[in-house]
């Protein structure tokens, strides 16, 4: 699979400066900014959620993790995970676990955490496992002006030693 084609249709639609870089496989958005090699709090990553007016992208560092509760009050509406299934549905030209940030392209809402809005550089999933998408901080805060801004997230804690 390569990089989403709604999602580069979006950014040269927007006229967006970015560029398209590979890595070796990776499962999660953490993986895929240590494959890249670029700092996991620069790298943007996408949950698909819903609420009782349906779904939405919510973008995180993949140095943190969502925390729902917050999220929800901030919304001022509950919020769950979307299934496998209907991110399927959603972002048929992706493959499973690499959804990018910019839910814009797939004609849905996006939140996007604060801590994402100042960084110098950001990097997302292209719709594989194997693509990131590079694009300066000023870029990424130019194509996220219109979604809703909000703090949603934790530190994610280290893993156990064994």
């Amino acid at each position: 699979m390569t990089v989403s084609k709604k999602l580069t249709d979006y950014l040269d639609n927007a006229a967006a400066t970015y560029t398209v870089r590979s890595h070796p496989r990776s499962a999660t958005s953490a993986e895929a900014a240590h494959a890249a090699h670029v700092p996991e709090s620069d790298f943007a990553k996408a949950v698909v959620l819903k609420d009782a007016e349906g779904y939405f992208v919510a973008v995180l560092p993949a140095s943190r993790e969502i925390v729902l509760a917050q999220l929800w009050r901030t919304l001022h509406s509950p919020v769950e995970l979307a299934s496998e299934a209907e991110i399927a549905n959603l972002f048929d030209d992706c493959a499973m676990g690499a959804v990018p940030a910019f839910g814009q392209a797939y004609d849905l809402p996006v939140v996007v955490d604060e801590h994402l809005m100042s960084r110098p550089t950001v990097y997302i999933e292209g719709g594989d496992h194997e693509s990131v998408v590079e694009m300066p901080g000023e870029a990424f805060a130019q194509l996220m002006r219109d979604a809703r801004h909000a703090n949603f997230v934790a530190h994610r804690p280290e893993p156990l030693a064994s």
